[in-house]
């Protein structure tokens, strides 16, 4: 058994080294073109010997998206129709996931074939496609696989140049993965796949009502979502007030407008006192607020980040003794609090205005 076993390690051994996801997305970028090649080369060995060495065909996939990236950059350098673009552009253009926007616009069918025919495509993209789907089918709960086809599904004879089924294998498979989620929706987002981005955008806001932000900024196409914009996100949150106060707090700086509807759809719901007190503010009710915040943290007095925020307000509405005695609770409850010192730190600069201000 062990002499089967040292017989196996010695072919698994050729593709060991680069086994890391992150070592082709950072290491690799850094790498001369002959370093690559030889990668290249070295891993295109080892499958053979392994066919089933999933991280190898990843790290081989990646390898050659890295060489048609730097060729395509290099020809749009030397090419007078980009001389005026900037390096960003270039870089943009070059990506290998590029081309599905080029692929979904106009004479769509003699733009992918020509785009396709190139020998750059096809000496890497459809070569790396077809690394990433042979791992797919060993190991095909792998979200990584499922984005990095998504990216050159365009690059392959057959495939929804959107790369639509790979997408919706994302939000199917990994549903408690917000990351996954996030990179989904975003992505389905920029190829006009709404359907896909919205059930995307819905498990990431179940998941973390904190990117509200994140996705009211994507939805929209100025600084401030419109009408249909602002019913879309709405759509796209779940329905409990716990989730409308959260949204609100999060894309309160960004997008105060949607904050305050959000607050006020939270005070129409059966919200908690910590959300009825954050809606409170964000509609401009400073003494209701501090009532409510009071009630939570009687409930919840080891809540240190509602009680942060509480002491925030008590300065802000220069209502210093509370503000000291509630940072004398804070104190206590969580001695070792890193932020505690700059709260003590904003009371006393208030009350040297204040004292201040009574000289004057």
């Amino acid at each position: 058994m062990g002499g089967w076993a040292a017989w196996e390690h010695r072919l698994a051994a050729p593709a060991a080294p680069h086994r890391e996801l992150n070592t082709v997305d950072d290491d690799a970028d850094k790498w001369p073109e002959a370093a690559v090649e030889y990668e290249v080369d070295r891993l295109s060995e080892a499958i053979e010997r392994r066919p089933d060495d999933v991280e190898a065909r990843f790290t081989l996939a990646r390898l050659l998206m890295r060489r048609y990236r730097d060729e395509t950059l290099e020809a749009l350098r030397a090419e007078p129709a980009t001389a005026g673009m900037s390096e960003q552009a270039l870089e943009r253009i070059a990506d290998p996931g590029f081309g599905a926007f080029a692929a979904i616009g106009p004479d769509q069918t003699a733009r992918l074939s020509a785009i396709r025919a190139d020998p750059r495509v096809q000496r890497s993209l459809a070569p790396a496609f077809e690394q990433l789907s042979a791992a797919r089918a060993d190991c095909p709960f792998l979200p990584r696989l499922d984005y990095h086809l998504a990216r050159i599904a365009w690059a392959a004879p057959g495939e929804d140049p959107t790369g639509r089924r790979f997408l919706s294998a994302l939000h199917r498979n990994f549903p408690a993965d917000v990351d996954v989620q996030a990179a989904a929706a975003d992505r389905a987002e920029r190829l006009g796949l709404h359907e896909i981005a919205d059930e995307c955008w819905r498990s990431v806001l179940a998941l973390d009502a904190d990117r509200a932000a994140v996705v009211a900024s994507t939805l929209s196409t100025g600084k401030i979502p419109d009408v249909a914009e602002r019913a879309r996100f709405l759509t796209l949150l779940p329905s409990s007030p716990a989730a409308h106060s959260a949204a609100a707090e999060a894309v309160a700086t960004k997008f105060p407008t949607l904050a305050v509807e959000l607050a006020e759809k939270t005070l129409a719901g059966d919200a908690a006192p910590r959300d009825r007190a954050f809606a409170l503010r964000l509609t401009n009710d400073s003494a209701g607020a501090v009532e409510a915040m009071r009630s939570h943290l009687a409930a919840a007095p080891r809540d240190v980040a509602a009680r942060r925020t509480f002491i925030g307000w008590l300065l802000e509405d220069e209502r210093l003794d509370a503000a000291s005695e509630q940072l004398a609770i804070l104190s206590a409850v969580a001695p070792d609090d890193p932020l505690t010192d700059r709260l003590l730190d904003r009371l006393a600069q208030a009350r040297r205005s204040a004292s201040t201000d009574g000289v004057r």
